[in-house]
């Protein structure tokens, strides 16, 4: 982590909320790398490289339940929230255009993707993913017009 944090700030970001997963050992959020005397200098580091003067703001969670049910709302007041589970009985989708492409956001990939090419058998250039923590808590703290959510500062 500590080699992150200078480039974290220096790809402008304007918050940065560290939390625990299922596989991170329990030791790590002990660490001193995690303490602001540690990470300030190299946040600034970071910045003095982009040229930029807004340090980004720093929350660490150990639990990841906690931060979504307890702490999300004082730290994203407003916008819409979406939670992705994978064992969901009906298959969800989004679709989001970016000019010429297509995000499509669905629980079963497989079977959309069959739909998709059976309807636009035009399609090329596809990209398939799975999505991941980061993909769930993006849209946990989205605005309600699906864009991220602003800097606070």
């Amino acid at each position: 982590m500590r080699r992150l944090w200078a480039q974290i700030a220096s790809l402008g970001a304007g918050r940065i909320i560290l939390t625990n997963a299922e596989r991170v050992e329990r030791h790590y959020f002990d660490t001193h790398v995690l303490t602001p005397e540690c990470y300030r200098p190299l946040l600034i580091e970071g910045l003095q490289q982009a040229r930029d003067t807004r340090r980004p703001d720093v929350s660490i969670h150990k639990q990841f339940k906690v931060l979504i049910e307890d702490e999300l709302d004082a730290l994203f007041p407003s916008g819409l929230r979406l939670v992705a589970h994978p064992a969901a009985g009906t298959p969800a989708s989004t679709v989001v255009r970016h000019g010429d492409s297509v995000t499509l956001a669905c629980s079963d990939s497989d079977a959309a993707i069959r739909v998709f090419l059976q309807r636009y058998p035009q399609a090329r250039d596809m990209e398939i993913t799975g999505a991941g923590l980061e993909d769930a808590f993006l849209r946990l703290v989205a605005e309600p017009d699906g864009e991220p959510a602003e800097r606070s500062r």
